[in-house]
C-alpha cells in the first residue's frame, strides 16, 4: 500500500506540447530526488497529436515515416521505458516519489498499486477495470511490435482483456517515475496507417467501453479526484520555480533535440 506520512502533491495541468510534458515529468522527477519536491502525481493532456517513444526504443523501423511526414506528427522520446503511443485524444498521468512511498520492494509492487488506484478512478466513471494478473503469452514477434497498446504487460490495467491504460516507469537509486496513457478515444484507422508493426485487437478507450460520447473536460475532474483518493492524502498544487526553469532548460536542450529523439 502507499504509505500516508506526507501528502501528495496533485498538480491537474490542461493541454500541452509533447515536449513540455515529457519536460516537466523530468523535471518533477530531478526535483523530488534532490529533495526540493514533494511526491507528486500530475494528469495532463496534449495540445496536438504526438507520438512519444520508450526509452529503448529505436526509431527507424517503428513507423512508416512518409505517413508521419504527411500527417505532421511530431515525436518525442520519454524517460521512461516501454513501446511507442500515440497521443491525442486521452489523459496522461505521472506519478514521482522516492522508493521508499511504497510499502513493498520492486517494480511489480509499485505498478500493482498505482493501477489499484488507477482502477478506482475508472470505477467511478462506471468502467469495470481490471488487473492484469498474469504474464502474457510471449508470442514470435512480440518484442518486434512497436506499439505500447498491442500487448498486455503484468500489472497493467484492462477491460474484457483488453489494454486501457499502458504505462511505463524509470528507476534512480532513490526514486520512481510512472507515466501512463488512458485513451478517450482511439482512432484505429489512423494507428493503422502509423504503425509498421502491431495490432489494435488488445486495445481499447473510454468511448468504447462506455460506448457514448466523453470528453477529457467532462470526465478529467472525477477521475483525478477519484484516483487521488487511493493515494491517500492530495494537496493541489502547482510546479516550484526550480522546476519551472529546469523544464523550459529541458524541453529546448533536450526533448526537442534530435540527438535524444532519434539516435537509439
Amino acid at each position: 500500500m502507499v504509505q500516508k506520512k506526507d501528502a501528495w502533491r496533485l498538480i491537474e495541468d490542461g493541454l500541452t506540447d509533447g515536449y513540455m510534458n515529457m519536460a516537466v515529468d523530468e523535471a518533477i522527477f530531478i526535483a523530488c530526488g534532490k529533495g526540493l519536491a514533494p511526491k507528486t502525481i500530475r494528469f495532463y493532456g496534449w495540445s496536438s497529436p504526438f507520438i512519444s517513444i520508450g526509452y529503448f526504443q529505436k526509431t527507424g523501423n517503428l513507423f512508416k515515416q512518409e505517413r508521419l511526414k504527411e500527417l505532421s506528427l511530431k515525436l518525442v522520446r520519454r524517460p521512461t521505458g516501454g513501446r511507442a503511443v500515440y497521443h491525442e485524444d486521452e489523459i496522461t498521468y505521472s506519478v514521482v516519489s522516492s522508493l521508499d512511498s511504497f510499502s513493498g520492494e520492486g517494480i511489480v509492487a509499485s505498478y500493482k498499486i498505482i493501477s489499484h488506484a488507477l482502477i478506482s478512478g475508472l470505477k467511478s466513471l462506471g468502467v469495470k477495470a481490471e488487473l492484469v494478473s498474469k504474464r502474457g503469452k510471449q508470442r514470435r514477434g512480440n518484442r518486434d511490435l512497436a506499439s505500447c497498446f498491442s500487448s498486455l504487460s503484468l500489472c497493467e490495467v484492462a477491460v474484457h482483456g483488453k489494454k486501457i491504460i499502458g504505462s511505463a516507469q524509470k528507476r534512480s537509486k532513490t526514486g520512481l517515475l510512472q507515466q501512463g496513457s488512458l485513451p478517450i478515444y482511439l482512432n484505429r484507422e489512423k494507428l493503422a496507417e502509423i504503425f509498421k508493426k502491431g495490432s489494435d485487437e488488445k486495445m481499447t478507450c473510454l468511448r468504447e467501453v462506455l460506448d457514448k460520447e466523453v470528453t477529457f473536460d467532462s470526465i478529467s475532474k472525477r477521475l483525478i479526484q477519484s484516483v487521488s483518493k487511493g493515494f491517500g492524502s492530495c494537496v493541489k498544487g502547482r510546479l516550484t520555480p526550480f522546476e519551472k526553469e529546469l523544464a523550459e532548460k529541458l524541453r529546448t536542450e533536450k526533448y526537442r533535440s534530435g540527438k535524444w529523439n532519434f539516435q537509439r
